[in-house]
């Protein structure tokens, strides 16, 4: 990509009809890319950079600000790409708390109760809140294990 100055990329993406922005991580950035055009002789999209973000608190850099300050279609595109990030990482990062839930029941089932044990074994106080606390959690898992179609059983040895 050559360098081209806030002036020019201004100018290329006003010039068409549907301002395309593209954001791509690296380290700790989130590169802005914007779709110039297709370039008939290299047979490929073309691209400019824009600028770059801060990948947390998604601070522009100067050159971004300067571009986004330039132009309201810019910085509405921009707004509109960088919503949509933020909705897809959110929605990757919900899937993957879920899926750590999902994959350590078996784990945390058997963790309450040594928990417990190990509470009343150091002469730890179980008070009446934490009782309150586990009763109410455990009608929680017997009401979903119902609805999953799994009736009450009697204690058994631990599955692996």
């Amino acid at each position: 990509m050559a360098e081209h100055t806030v002036e020019q990329i201004i100018q290329a993406l006003e010039a068409l009809d549907n301002i395309t922005l593209h954001l791509q991580e690296k380290n700790q950035r989130i590169n802005i890319r914007a779709y110039s055009g297709y370039d008939r002789e290299k047979q490929r999209s073309s691209y400019v950079l824009a600028g770059s973000v801060d990948r947390r608190s998604f601070e522009p850099n100067e050159r971004l600000s300067a571009v986004l300050g330039g132009s309201a279609r810019i910085k509405a595109a921009f707004d509109d790409a960088a919503e949509k990030y933020k909705t897809e990482r959110k929605a990757e990062y919900d899937q993957d708390q879920r899926n750590a839930l999902k994959s350590g029941v078996r784990w945390y089932a058997g963790r309450l109760a040594e928990g417990l044990e190990a509470l009343a074994a150091d002469g730890d106080e179980i008070t009446a809140g934490l009782a309150a606390a586990v009763y109410a959690d455990i009608k929680r898992v017997e009401s979903l294990l119902r609805k999953a179609g799994h009736k009450k059983t009697t204690a058994t040895a631990k599955e692996g």
